[in-house]
């Protein structure tokens, strides 16, 4: 769906209660990085649309699948921040932005969720080689990692998944 369009979001939200009968786990995974620009150079409608997909996106889902969740008492949300939610690099104003307020959106919503019996809880890797990247920046990238390369976008659904499971039921707000 068009996650920054919120009645397209209660729709896939009600779709998959009507086809599985409950919302047991959202991993909010969409996003974009944006223009690779400088800020001065910059283009404030690019910025937005990296804050309305990544961030609005985000909240738009958490939204509609956490009202389903309350109503049994559980579910986990999962948000895809980034390394960039913590520390500046190279990349645009507006993905910073957005996955600095995807850290204090997981944290205010585990505050307020907990007690209805969801956690909410966020993975933030590095760069990920998810084909919107070229070699010159996966090889860059690369060597910012500890590992000496990029991770593959199925690493970081191993990670939602672990997090996902009860045994991970100590991880919340973080």
């Amino acid at each position: 769906c068009n996650i920054t369009d919120r009645a397209n979001c209660e729709a896939a939200v009600r779709l998959a209660v009507e086809k599985y009968g409950q919302v047991d786990v959202l991993a909010n995974v969409a996003g974009i990085t944006g223009k690779r620009q400088s800020f001065l150079e910059g283009d404030l409608d690019d910025t937005m649309k990296v804050i309305n997909i990544n961030l609005m996106g985000s909240l738009n889902m958490a939204l509609y699948a956490a009202q389903e969740m309350v109503k049994r008492h559980t579910g986990v949300i999962i948000n895809v921040g980034s390394i960039c939610g913590l520390m500046a690099n190279s990349e645009a104003i507006g993905y910073h932005a957005s996955k600095g307020a995807i850290k204090m959106v997981t944290q205010a919503l585990a505050k307020e969720l907990t007690p209805q019996g969801l956690r909410v809880l966020s993975v933030a890797p590095g760069w990920v080689d998810t084909g919107l990247m070229d070699q010159k920046a996966i090889e860059y990238g690369g060597k910012l990692h500890m590992k000496g390369r990029v991770v593959s976008p199925e690493e970081i659904a191993d990670v939602i998944y672990l997090m996902s499971l009860p045994e991970a039921k100590a991880v919340n707000g973080t």
